[in-house]
């Protein structure tokens, strides 16, 4: 762990303006490294001294040492140009064999023109360490920190260096090459992610300096660095961007000039496979419909398809016996016909489900439900209010008549009769005739006190009907001064343009007042059939306001009718009908195609990744229906439509950014929604993606130093920019914000551990 002189906060307070490089005029300023000769045991002093020819505000020095025997011991600005400043820091990372020297002004005036000390270090040359010569230089360490100057524009120079060493004894023995681990081997899937990056080691295990180098031949394997001082870790990182499916192969060669093992190879191989096999199936589901006792139904197809990699090794099955499969199993895209045999089977509704399995797919099983129902051959009685219930005001002499239909739920003609046998039942008319046919019991209810109840049955009976004979149940219900259902229109009626209205507003829903006629408050129930329709609420108390919403979608041009039934158990004419019909009407204007889209999609990506979704909706601006389609061929965009593509206005499209194989910088593309029937077409979309590379840059020029901790502060806490080209940029802790403990991450990474940000890129 390094050594650190200057609170965190203090640093950022002073580097909350930002730096950008300067040319140096006049006279090159110039970082020197004195060299000194010093035998074991003792401790070695090294000056570093500066020359500038204008004012400074900041001095930024980091200093690799070659050897990993001697250490730093510590740092003195006793008697130096910058002893004056309050702001110095040293970090020291004798791991690695590095330190940081900085010292920034904050309240102190600047610092002068001149030449002389900037500091000295005091390095601990241990006893029995071999003899040897450590070059003292300045590299970019910690990441991306390298030697700089800043001037009081915040301006950055970067100064000559004249390098130091420190000659320990009388060195001779040469260096020898160490790595680990021996070999690489990498895998990944054909169009994924490329694999995570690996640590090749470099250890000298010999004697001297081991100043290394690394080389490779293939372009899908990176090193990063491909020099440096060992000991030392390369980023061996294989970008599988392009590659085929299949085995490739290179070798790490890791040379050093005078080394005893010089050159060592390191193999690589990296591995591509097909990834796994992906289900697609239509249609979604299926339905059948039959008469008993007479032909099956006509078969229907299940069209299957792999929409991802490999080979798609598909089997289907269901559990009825009266639905058949054939084939049942088949390799790619396949049609499966699907059977049904109603055979034995009673009238009625059958389910069962297909299942579409493959071991390998990455999505298995999928399933279809499929639905068969099986309407009678033979008449089947039916009536539409098996009860019907009379509320009796006693005092009116009779109630309002009620009626019911009768209707064939079956095959074939039905005749029906209707008989009772009551004294609260005065007639039926008609008491017979041919289904369907509605029947009107006229009442007479004389002679109930309140609170009595009384109940007759109607029998209606069909010599062809297969369930006959069946009752019709009047419930007579006695009470004083009973209320009516009342509705403020006795029927309703909406028209509506196929497909919407396009950007036109919707017709406001319309709505159904109901109200208690008569001296007792009325609680409510409603229902209805239609599935276009839509009631809210379905039960309350009088008065009630119904909200009637209308769904055309998806519905020819029409004429459409259902019936809102209103009922209430203590009101005398229980149930109210109210009919409401819905015209749905062609379309009569030229389709003119809309989007919500910009003028451009503006997109981001991170190198190698895909980004976030852009959305947009696709829609006819005049009432009506419109096909289209659209035309879309660039590399880095992937579009996803709406599953119900087709039926359902206005449309949804995703369009996922993809950088693979992409590096940092700015791509544009086009492409068109095509209708051959709007006027308009073709309507261009225009696309930008901004690829980034790294967690941490902020600024996006590519690196990570300190200029992107400045940007950050600013952005928190001076009304800077946010992080370009996305605020993602700035997250460096995935955490999905952007804040302080960011700031940390990247400090961190430059002048401590090193470790990449946010699972960024090599």
């Amino acid at each position: 762990m390094g050594k650190w002189i200057i609170t965190f906060m203090t640093l950022l307070l002073v580097l909350s303006v930002g730096s950008v490089l300067a040319q140096d005029s006049g006279v090159p300023d110039t970082l020197r490294i004195d060299s000194v000769k010093v035998n074991q045991g003792s401790q070695a002093v090294v000056n570093v001294n500066f020359f500038n020819d204008e004012m400074l505000s900041v001095v930024q020095v980091p200093l690799h040492f070659s050897s990993p025997d001697i250490s730093i011991d510590s740092v003195s600005f006793a008697g130096s140009r910058v002893n004056y400043i309050n702001n110095k820091f040293v970090t020291i990372e004798s791991a690695s064999q590095q330190v940081l020297i900085a010292s920034v002004v904050f309240f102190e005036s600047y610092i002068p023109t001149g030449d002389g000390l900037f500091c000295k270090i005091y390095f601990n040359i241990p006893n029995g360490i071999p003899d040897q010569k450590v070059i003292i230089d300045s590299m970019t360490i910690f990441g991306n920190t390298e030697l700089w100057l800043v001037d009081t524009l915040q301006q950055v120079i970067y100064p000559v260096l004249k390098k130091g060493k420190i000659i320990i004894g009388n060195p001779v023995e040469p260096p020898t090459i160490g790595v680990s681990p021996a070999s690489f081997n990498f895998s990944a899937l054909l169009g994924g992610s490329s694999p995570d990056p690996s640590i090749l080691h470099i250890t000298n295990t010999g004697g001297g300096t081991l100043q290394w180098s690394a080389t490779k031949k293939s372009l899908w394997l990176n090193l990063a660095p491909s020099t440096g001082t060992a000991p030392s870790n390369i980023q061996v990182y294989a970008n599988t961007a392009g590659l085929d499916v299949g085995d490739y192969y290179d070798t790490i060669t890791v040379s050093c000039t005078g080394a005893t093992n010089n050159p060592v190879l390191v193999p690589v191989t990296l591995h591509i496979a097909l990834p796994p096999p992906i289900i697609s199936f239509s249609p979604p589901n299926f339905n059948f419909n039959a008469i008993a006792d007479s032909a099956n139904p006509p078969n229907q197809t299940l069209n299957i398809s792999n929409i991802g990699q490999g080979t798609l090794q598909w089997q289907v099955s269901n559990a009825g016996s009266w639905l058949q499969l054939s084939p049942t199993s088949g390799t790619g895209s396949g049609a499966v016909t699907v059977a049904v045999d109603i055979t034995g089977l009673p009238y009625g509704i059958y389910y069962d489900t297909i299942t579409i399995s493959d071991p390998a797919a990455s999505n298995s099983p999928r399933k279809a439900p499929v639905r068969l129902e099986i309407a009678s051959g033979l008449p089947v009685l039916a009536v539409d209010s098996p009860l019907i219930t009379v509320i009796v005001d006693t005092t009116i002499q009779n109630a309002p008549d009620r009626s019911f239909l009768v209707y064939n739920a079956g095959g074939g003609t039905m005749t029906f009769s209707a008989t009772e046998n009551s004294t609260r039942i005065l007639s039926l008319t008609p008491s017979s005739g041919t289904a369907p046919l509605q029947v009107t019991a006229s009442l007479k209810t004389v002679g109930g006190d309140p609170g009595h109840d009384f109940y007759d049955t109607v029998w209606v009976s069909s010599p062809e009907a297969i369930n006959s004979p069946l009752p019709v149940v009047f419930h007579f219900h006695f009470v004083w001064l009973a209320s009516r259902i009342a509705a403020n229109s006795d029927s309703i009626s909406a028209s509506y343009v196929e497909c919407g209205p396009g950007n036109y507003p919707l017709p406001p829903p319309t709505s159904l007042l109901l109200y208690a006629d008569g001296g007792d408050p009325l609680t409510f129930q409603v229902a209805h059939n239609a599935p276009w329709l839509r009631v809210t609420p379905n039960s309350g108390a009088s008065p009630l306001t119904l909200r009637l919403q209308f769904n055309s979608k998806g519905y020819s041009p029409g004429t459409y009718f259902d019936t809102i039934v209103v009922s209430s158990e203590i009101a005398i004419n229980n149930p109210l009908k109210v009919p409401v019909k819905m015209i749905v009407l062609q379309t009569s204007q030229t389709p003119l195609i809309y989007t919500d889209a910009p003028d451009t999609i503006k997109m981001t990506a991170q190198v190698d990744r895909k980004g976030r979704y852009s959305y947009i909706s696709v829609n006819n601006a005049n009432p009506g229906c419109m096909n289209w389609s659209l035309n879309e061929d660039i590399p880095w965009v992937t579009p996803e439509m709406d599953t119900t593509f087709g039926t359902t206005y206005p449309w949804a499209i995703g369009f996922i950014p993809d950088a693979t194989g992409l590096t940092m910088g700015h791509y544009v593309g086009t492409a068109s929604i095509l209708s051959d029937d709007a006027s308009n077409s073709p309507y261009p979309l225009n696309f930008a993606l901004d690829v980034w590379r790294f967690h941490g840059d902020a600024n996006n020029d590519g690196i990570i130093n300190i200029l992107d901790i400045v940007y950050i502060v600013k952005y928190l806490y001076k009304g800077g920019a946010a992080p370009i080209p996305e605020k993602a940029v700035g997250d460096c802790n995935c955490d999905f914000a952007v804040n302080l403990l960011d700031i940390a991450v990247i400090v961190d990474y430059l002048y401590k551990d090193l470790n990449p940000i946010c699972g960024n890129p090599i």
